[in-house]
């Protein structure tokens, strides 16, 4: 069987039409799928952001309850006539100085450590590591008494001076050369 060129190009068209009606048909089907997976998508999405709203909302009253509990508890104060603590007093009481307080507690075991240290050193060695085994527990001393304040004492009392510190420096210098 022969076929005329006229022929074939009108069965390539027709093939192409066809063809391209399949494409559409089939792509369409393709879409109206996905309609359903897009509309399940957007009430997600829409459920999610209402939810978040409602957080928000929690989250604002329980920061107004707090600020009104707050002002509360500033204005009884007041009236009872309490003196508002100290900043470090307070922050001693907070998590925060809590865990300062720890810190410090394990400088001072650091010291001691050092001093251990030192009694088995000599000579100028000794002598050095007993001065930096007391600069730093006196540091960790003061650190770790954050919640021991009372009134009248200061943190800064049982803080090495700067003349200590100086004299620590000059060891070490000392040492070095």
């Amino acid at each position: 069987m022969k076929i005329t060129k006229r022929q074939l190009i009108k069965f390539i068209k027709e093939a192409a039409d066809t063809l391209s009606e399949d494409r559409i048909s089939d792509e369409l089907e393709h879409l109206r799928k996905n309609i359903k997976d897009d509309e399940e998508h957007i009430d997600n999405l829409e459920s999610d952001i209402e939810a978040e709203r409602e957080e928000e909302g929690r989250a604002k009253r329980a920061r107004h309850k707090k600020k009104d509990e707050s002002a509360s508890f500033s204005i009884l104060h007041l009236l009872e006539g309490d003196v508002r603590e100290s900043e470090m007093r307070e922050f001693s009481r907070s998590k925060s100085g809590k865990r300062v307080e720890s810190a410090g507690r394990k400088i001072l075991a650091a010291g001691s450590t050092i001093s251990e240290v030192a009694g088995d050193q000599t000579g100028k060695m000794r002598e050095t590591l007993h001065r930096v085994s007391e600069f730093v527990q006196k540091v960790g001393s003061s650190l770790g008494g954050l919640g021991t304040l009372e009134e009248g004492y200061s943190v800064t009392e049982g803080l090495p001076t700067v003349q200590e510190l100086k004299q620590l420096i000059k060891d070490i210098q000392v040492l070095e050369k």
